[in-house]
């Protein structure tokens, strides 16, 4: 048992996190109640497989026809929702323990294997698919694994993974501005990979191409998305739960400052000749790059924090002093939970100003990690002198 005890230690732990989700198995949550489980049924009345002649609300291709799969099996709708995510669950965290045990710079077995435990067992990984039935943890796996590729320069497969992301859920979308700045940076890739995610999201709509969709149907679902939530803020602590909540006036001005923020950002990564060749540097700008995203944008959830909750949980096993960063978006991110799954307010204009005290913080940190780095590559050698 010794000599094997990370095996042992991930068994247990994927024992208990197991136990903590399908305590949560006949909980149903508001979206749940009003949007998954009456989609669910629509598909099966539709005949199943047959039914992705239409689109059963906004949902992308690939993940209603996983949907119309499950309608022939026999198990409560409920459960293969919450089975489906919990089977992610395990590998989101076996894909952060993998990209700690990479990128770290022992390539350490306990280290990774701690890794896997924290993931799995986050109240918010634990609530988001056990309780909640959502499925955050799916396109967040392969957002993982894609950055991995990215770092060891094989674009190749990064591109394809992170266009299974996209064909599962559009908050993919927040890394891209990442992809941009390691294509900007790195000059490993070509911009024709980036053709590569819109054809991947194509070829997961295949079955419902066979069924007769658009050819572009992928990309009308998740236009038709950002038109569906028309307000500044959706329960997630950014900007603007203290600075408006009018979304006609404001939804553009949001859109014009994230990006001058992401802007900003590159212009001081092409200044300092970043070439995010360190682990550190990689998953620090990534991870900005997703806050920065949302800290701005409008209409931002609660759940939108999970990939950022993840990256900055592998930052901290990567520099152990980081961790205060993913100690306050898991607590902010549990806390907004309360708001959907409790029906408990809380106040969001305290918790922003937390939040956004902390992404400046990072920010700051971020900066002087780069700093640091360009005067040590900057210093001249010190050559010995025989003699």
């Amino acid at each position: 048992l010794l000599k094997r005890r990370e095996v042992l230690l991930v068994l247990v732990i994927t024992v208990i996190g197991g136990l903590a989700r399908l305590s949560g198995r006949g909980f149903i949550s508001v979206d749940a109640r009003d949007y998954l489980l009456p989609w669910f049924d629509t598909i099966q009345q539709n005949g199943g497989l047959a039914a992705l002649s239409e689109q059963v609300r906004n949902y992308n291709v690939f993940y209603q026809f996983l949907i119309a799969l499950m309608t022939y099996l026999p198990f409560p709708s409920l459960y293969m929702y919450k089975g489906l995510s919990m089977v992610f669950d395990i590998v989101l965290a076996a894909a952060v323990g993998w990209m700690v045990w990479r990128l770290g710079q022992r390539r350490s077995k306990p280290a990774a294997v701690l890794a896997y435990a924290a993931v799995f067992l986050l109240p918010t990984t634990i609530l988001n698919s056990g309780f909640w039935a959502q499925c955050d943890s799916i396109y967040t796996s392969f957002i993982v694994l894609a950055l991995v590729c990215l770092f060891f320069d094989r674009p190749l497969s990064a591109f394809v993974l992170l266009g299974v992301g996209f064909a599962f859920k559009l908050q993919s979308i927040f890394i891209l501005p990442f992809f941009v700045i390691y294509y900007l940076l790195r000059r490993k890739c070509s911009v024709l990979h980036f053709l590569i995610i819109p054809a991947v999201m194509m070829a997961s709509a295949v079955p419902g191409y066979l069924a007769g969709r658009p050819l572009w149907e992928p990309f009308d679902i998740y236009l038709n998305q950002t038109e569906t939530y028309s307000w500044m803020n959706a329960n997630f602590p950014n900007v603007w739960c203290l600075f408006g909540s009018d979304y006609a006036l404001l939804q553009k001005l949001a859109i014009w400052l994230t990006i001058a923020a992401l802007g900003m950002g590159l212009f001081f990564l092409l200044h300092l000749r970043t070439r995010l060749e360190t682990a550190l540097e990689f998953l620090a700008v990534a991870a900005w790059s997703v806050w920065t995203c949302l800290m701005f944008l409008p209409s931002m959830h609660e759940r939108y924090g999970y990939l950022l909750d993840i990256l900055l949980l592998v930052l901290m096993f990567l520099q152990h002093d980081m961790w205060k960063f993913p100690a306050i978006t898991i607590t902010a991110s549990t806390m907004t939970y309360k708001i959907y799954m409790i029906s408990e307010l809380i106040n969001m204009a305290a918790l922003a100003v937390v939040c956004l005290a902390a992404y400046f913080y990072f920010t700051y940190t971020l900066a002087k990690l780069l700093l640091a780095q360009r005067a040590r590559q900057e210093s001249p050698c010190t050559v010995p002198v025989k003699g």
